[in-house]
């Protein structure tokens, strides 16, 4: 059975800081936009 997904983080591309990042204090912003697509295809001998 082939599976299709996607997964998306950040869509709107808010920034943000993560509260628990090592460069906060230096203002760098976490990663924008990320959008994935997988595909999973089985192989099986029976």
């Amino acid at each position: 059975m082939l599976s299709i997904g996607i997964y998306v983080n950040n869509l709107l591309n808010k920034a943000y800081l993560d509260h628990l990042s090592t460069l906060k204090e230096l203002g760098y912003q976490d990663m924008g936009r990320n959008v994935c697509v997988s595909l999973k295809v089985p192989f099986g001998i029976r």
